[in-house]
C-alpha cells in the first residue's frame, strides 16, 4: 500500500454528508434536466454493458425487463464472458469488445445513452470517470471504490456528472426499496426517539474459488477471481457489506467518526489476500455505538440483521418498527432499475455518487481497523488517502488483537 496525494477534492463537502442525512436526506440529490439525449418518453434507452460477469448480467436483465432498455454494446476483460453477453442480448458482433481497454470502445459509441458499469470494483473509479467524461448516464454497482483514492475520484466525477446533467445510480438497492424508504422516514420523524445504539450482523458460509492459483500468479487469474484480491474487491467487507453500511448511515443520519476491532483469515487460506471475518465497533456522532459482526466462516449463519435502538423504540430491517404505539411493518415494493429508467425519462436525474462513496469509505474505515487492530478515525484515514496497487498483498492472517 502507498499514500498518494491524488487530485484535489472538496473534502469539506464530503464530510457535510452527515448534516444532509440528519435533515432527512438519503445522500442523494436530484438534478433537473430540461432534456436528456436519447430518452424521450417513447424511445428505448440504449445501454453499453461493461463487465459481463454474474452480477452484471443480473443488472442488465433487470434493465431489459423494464421494457424500455436495450443493450447495444458489451465489453469484458475475457472473451468468453463478452461473447456470452453479446449472444444473450442479441448485440451486433461488431459491438462486442474484449480486453483490458474494451470499455473505452463502448464509451466511444455515440448512440450509447447510458452505461451499466459492473466490472471488478478496483476498476470502477476510472471507468466512472471515463463514462462521465464521455457524457454517459451511469448505473454502477457497489462498492464504487476499494480505497480512499478511488472514493475521491468518484466524488469528483460525481460533481462533474451533476454539472453535465447526467444521471448516476449506485447499485445499493435498499435505497430504492419501499420497506426501507418508509421505515427510514418514520425513524427520521422520531418513531423510535433518539438513536443511542445499534447492532448489525452480516454472515454467510465459506466462499472458495475451488481451484488453486497458478504459480506465478497472473493478472488474468486475479481479474477472473477478483473477489479474492484486495486491490480488486476491497475485501468482502467493502464488496458485500457496503449494503449494510449504506443502510446504517442513512438511518442513523450520518457516517461514523471512528471504528475499532479486529479480523482475520481462518479458513480462507488457499489463495487471495482478503479476510474471512471482522468484529468491529463503530462510533457515530451522538454518540451512537454500533457493534458489527461479519464473516464468511459459518455454514449455519444468522444472515443479515440490522437493528437500531432508540429512546422510544427500535428498528429492525427491512421495515419493522417497535415502539410505544406497538409494532409497525412497511409495505414491500420498489425497483432500482425502474427508478433509473424513470429518472432518464422524466429528466429528474439521480446523483448517487456521494452516497456510494460514503458507503464505500465506511467499509474502508472498518477494514482499516480490522487489518491493524487499532482504532481508525474517519478524518485521519481520509487524509492518508490510501491507494491499493495492482498486485496481490501478503495475506494478513489476523489483526494484532485477534
Amino acid at each position: 500500500m502507498e499514500k498518494h496525494d491524488g487530485r484535489k477534492v472538496n473534502r469539506r463537502e464530503f464530510l457535510k454528508t452527515a448534516a444532509m442525512a440528519a435533515a432527512g436526506a438519503s445522500t442523494v440529490s436530484i438534478v433537473k434536466a430540461e432534456s436528456v439525449r436519447g430518452t424521450g418518453a417513447n424511445s428505448m434507452i440504449q445501454f453499453g454493458f461493461i463487465g459481463c460477469g454474474g452480477r452484471g448480467n443480473g443488472d442488465a436483465v433487470g434493465f431489459v425487463r423494464t421494457g424500455q432498455c436495450k443493450i447495444v454494446a458489451v465489453s469484458d476483460w475475457f472473451e468468453d464472458r463478452a461473447k456470452a453477453a453479446q449472444r444473450r442480448f442479441k448485440v451486433d458482433p461488431s459491438r462486442c469488445f474484449v480486453g483490458e481497454d474494451g470499455w473505452k470502445k463502448v464509451l466511444d459509441l455515440k448512440d450509447v445513452d447510458a452505461i451499466i458499469q459492473t466490472t471488478p470494483p478496483g476498476f470502477r473509479p476510472k471507468h466512472f470517470v471515463g463514462a462521465v467524461d464521455a457524457g454517459k448516464h451511469v448505473f454502477m454497482e457497489k462498492p464504487v471504490a476499494v480505497d480512499t483514492w478511488g472514493c475521491r475520484q468518484v466524488l469528483e466525477a460525481g460533481e462533474k456528472a451533476k454539472a453535465k446533467k447526467l444521471s448516476v445510480m449506485v447499485g445499493m438497492q435498499h435505497h430504492h426499496d419501499n420497506e426501507y424508504i418508509a421505515a427510514q422516514k418514520k425513524v427520521a420523524e422520531g418513531a423510535i426517539g433518539t438513536i443511542v445504539q445499534g447492532r448489525a450482523v452480516y454472515t454467510f458460509g465459506p466462499f472458495h474459488v475451488g481451484e488453486r492459483a497458478p504459480d506465478p500468479l497472473t493478472k488474468d487469474w486475479m481479474v477472473r477471481h477478483w473477489y479474492c484480491f484486495r486491490w480488486l474487491s476491497g475485501d468482502f467487507i467493502a464488496e458485500q457489506n457496503v449494503h449494510c453500511f449504506g443502510v446504517l448511515n442513512w438511518f442513523i443520519g450520518g457516517h461514523p467518526i471512528r471504528c475499532a476491532g479486529y479480523g482475520g483469515r481462518k479458513i480462507r487460506t488457499m489463495h487471495g489476500d482478503i479476510f474471512d471475518h471482522f468484529n468491529l465497533a463503530f462510533e457515530y456522532p451522538g454518540p451512537v455505538h454500533l457493534t458489527y459482526l461479519s464473516g464468511q466462516v459459518m455454514r449455519e449463519t444468522p444472515g443479515v440483521q440490522r437493528e437500531l435502538y432508540g429512546t422510544k423504540g427500535s428498528y429492525y430491517s427491512p421495515g419493522t418498527i417497535k415502539g410505544q404505539g406497538g409494532e409497525w411493518h412497511a409495505e414491500p415494493g420498489g425497483n432500482q432499475y425502474e427508478d433509473f429508467v424513470s429518472s432518464l425519462k422524466s429528466g429528474e436525474l439521480l446523483a448517487e455518487a456521494r452516497r456510494g462513496a460514503e458507503g464505500a469509505f465506511t467499509a474502508i474505515l472498518g477494514r482499516t481497523a480490522g487489518y491493524t487492530g487499532k482504532e481508525a478515525v474517519w478524518e485521519e484515514v481520509w487524509k492518508a488517502n490510501e491507494r491499493l496497487e495492482e498486485r496481490p498483498y501478503p495475506p494478513i492472517e489476523s489483526s494484532p488483537r485477534a
